[in-house]
């Protein structure tokens, strides 16, 4: 998942997260979060969103 920020619906909308779930079956085993908009090219999404 990939959480950006921004000061409102209008507004341009920055990295801020990304946060990967590892599944075990149907169950969450794992939460891995990578912080700040520089990893957002690894996973190829956009930094901002407009």
């Amino acid at each position: 998942m990939a959480f950006y920020l921004g000061n409102d619906a209008a507004a341009e909308h920055h990295g801020w997260s990304i946060t990967v779930l590892t599944l075990r079956g149907e169950q969450i085993a794992e939460i891995t979060s990578f912080l700040g908009p520089d990893h957002f090219a690894h996973f190829g999404l956009p930094v901002s969103l407009l």
